[in-house]
């Protein structure tokens, strides 16, 4: 069976979400790119935890980074669910998993 993957953008966790906010669903996948029903399909979303910004927002509101991001990396999690959007993983750029050396399978 053919392998399928699909990503979103990893988003920013600078400030809480908006409607604004850019969704899977508000970039659908271009029909040439489509998984058929045969297609194995893994779908990865997350949060991108690091950076300036995320340090100056959460020093704005007089935490850490790792504080902020904690609190408002659930709330991206649990809009995909409000959404109906089902993904395979959520990765968060601070988990163990996403530091050292990469490895392909």
């Amino acid at each position: 069976m053919p392998r399928f993957y699909v990503t979103t953008p990893i988003y920013y966790v600078k400030d809480a979400l908006t409607w604004a906010t850019p969704t899977p669903r508000s970039t659908p996948t271009p029909w040439p790119l489509a998984p058929s029903d045969r297609d194995e399909v893994f779908f990865l979303t997350g949060t991108d935890e690091h950076g300036q910004k995320v340090a100056r927002a959460a020093e704005e509101q007089g935490l850490t980074a790792a504080e902020w991001t904690d609190q408002l990396a659930p709330r991206f999690a649990s809009a995909w669910a409000e959404l109906d959007i089902s993904n395979d993983d959520f990765i968060r750029t601070t988990e163990p998993r996403t530091t050292g050396p990469s490895s392909s399978s």
